[in-house]
């Protein structure tokens, strides 16, 4: 820790202590570009706000990587695209993003600045670390995703608190990437990204053990806790291989296979305005949308996933195989998963739709004392549904120089009883027994529709500020049409306000600060201990 800490001292001032930075680099934008596409956090503060991949919840919004080796297409913005295939930023639950530049400004990246490159091999990382205030708060926890907090109001927010904090503005990671040129425009490209906790010792992130931590525990009592797909293993985030085909300058072809982003968390994340940063974005905080219902979903084993390119138009597409092996499926996949993204681009307007089938989804949670009694020791209940998601989302580069963009988006889940019920004695993630399981919530068909708009705008070349608004809603699936408190099934939303300031101090450190509040309305907010709650968050990034 304090070599990290002396390495970012010696960065900010820009005192060639740990890495050569690389003034020359180039970053490419990516307007029109795949999901995978990656630019820097300058362009953050010397242009345009753009993200372009994951998220996740948990994905990081700002990283870029270096793109030299990259063949680079013109986008019909007229802005400099490169391959993506393995440019995708570290982040998150929940999912994460880039942020693209204009052509023409000032050049710079984020990772990659110290070249840590062979023969198409690039190791890199990113550290963010910061604090926190909170009005209705969850004590820190140290398996908690994202954060380690609560980040927006939910039923165990239980008192003020001011604590540290990581990964408020991007997922730390630790992560190798290959991109090996294989002849005929034809590449191998692979990454393996673990999330880590820097301020728990660089461990694994593990969300999921979280739960099971708060089993039995009176709500009041309660650490943060959330379920996601992050699980205490080396490939709790990305780890795949596959091949990518470039056809011409605009157009190009992937195929991938492992653990892999969702196709729809690659695009949440390219519409969402505070893309991965877990302090601020409800969507790359919760994952539930990235997840096409459920969380867990957002990163997925044993996928294969196809990406392209055709000048303005783009085609992805997304199949999980179910079973069991030590290698792709160490916890089991038991339902199925398949996705289509269809995309276009015209002038300054950039939009996709999605659609999302899931089957047998999991959604976990912390057991009752009731439960805890009786079953066996950190085992967890959940519940299993089959989803069907439907989502479009828009941004818009509203001056030429793109400067000030506007984002947008839609999404409307279905969640029906599963069609396959699973059998008990199953795992989820990280290996955790599924001890209680309930397959009849959904007799009434539960709608979650997921909402946002926002804009970023680039203040001076190197501060800028974003700021919008989230809402979760979902309909009364109690049978009764309630729309009070006086049931979870009732109707009711969450909503969520950020705003984000973020400054780029050099190539490799960033600071950033904001606020976010958030409030939970009729059955939404049954059984929570308070109904709002504001947070303040200020923190800073080391990347190389």
């Amino acid at each position: 820790m304090k070599t990290l800490l002396a390495c970012t001292i010696a960065l900010a001032m820009q005192v060639p202590f740990c890495v050569a930075q690389d003034a020359s680099t180039n970053i490419p934008s990516d307007e029109t570009h795949t999901p995978f596409a990656v630019a820097a956090i300058s362009d953050l503060v010397h242009g345009a706000w753009t993200p372009t991949l994951y998220n996740d919840a948990d994905r990081n919004p700002w990283l870029a990587q270096e793109q030299e080796n990259k063949p680079k297409v013109l986008s019909p913005q007229g802005d400099t695209q490169t391959s993506p295939a393995i440019a995708q930023s570290p982040g998150s639950a929940g999912t994460g993003a880039s942020l693209s530049r204009p052509a023409g400004n000032r050049p710079g990246t984020l990772e990659g600045v110290g070249n840590l490159t062979y023969k198409g091999i690039t190791f890199y990382g990113n550290i963010d670390i910061g604090a926190q205030y909170q009005t209705h708060g969850a004590s820190y926890n140290d398996d908690a995703p994202q954060t380690g907090l609560q980040q927006v109001i939910v039923k165990n927010s239980n008192h003020a608190l001011i604590h540290y904090s990581q990964n408020g503005m991007s997922q730390s990671v630790l992560g190798v990437r290959g991109d090996i040129n294989l002849g005929n425009d034809i590449a191998l490209i692979f990454k393996l990204e673990p999330g880590v906790e820097p301020m728990d010792g660089f461990r694994w992130t593990d969300s999921v053990k979280s739960l099971a931590e708060n089993d039995g525990v009176a709500i009041q009592n309660q650490t943060a806790n959330f379920d996601t797909n992050r699980a205490g293993r080396i490939d709790n985030g990305e780890a795949f291989f596959g091949f990518e085909k470039k056809v011409a300058d605009d157009k190009f072809i992937t195929l991938t296979f492992g653990r892999v982003i969702s196709v729809v968390s690659d695009k949440v994340s390219k519409y969402d305005f505070d893309s991965g940063a877990y302090a601020f974005s409800l969507i790359s905080y919760q994952g539930i949308v990235s997840g096409g219902g459920d969380s867990e979903d957002l990163r997925l084993d044993s996928a294969l996933k196809f990406t392209s390119q055709f000048g303005r138009y783009r085609i992805s597409g997304l199949t999980q195989f179910s079973g069991k092996n030590p290698v792709f499926q160490p916890d089991g996949v038991y339902g199925s998963n398949r996705q289509l993204d269809l995309g276009y681009d015209w002038n300054r307007l950039s939009t996709d739709v999605v659609y999302v089938g899931v089957r047998d989804g999991i959604s976990a949670t912390y057991l009752s004392a009731a439960q805890a009694a009786v079953l066996p020791k950190d085992s967890l209940a959940a519940t299993i549904s089959d989803n069907t998601s439907y989502a479009v989302m828009s941004r818009y580069r509203v001056d030429r120089a793109g400067r000030l963009r506007a984002f947008g988006g839609f999404n409307h889940i279905r969640y029906r009883n599963p069609l396959i019920p699973l059998k008990t004695g199953i795992t989820t993630i990280g290996g955790f027994d599924l001890s209680v399981l309930t397959q009849n919530a959904y007799t009434v068909n539960k709608i979650l529709t997921a909402s946002w708009l926002g804009a970023q705008y680039s203040i001076t070349p190197r501060l800028s500020v974003s700021g919008g608004w989230y809402q979760f809603h979902q309909n009364s699936y109690s049978g009764n049409g309630c729309s009070n408190n006086s049931s979870a099934q009732c109707s009711g939303s969450l909503n969520v306000m950020p705003i984000l300031f973020a400054y780029e101090l050099n190539k490799s450190v960033d600071l950033y600060g904001g606020s976010e509040g958030s409030f939970v309305t009729a059955g939404y907010s049954n059984g929570y201990l308070h109904t709002t709650d504001v947070t303040v968050a200020v923190g800073g990034r080391y990347h190389f």
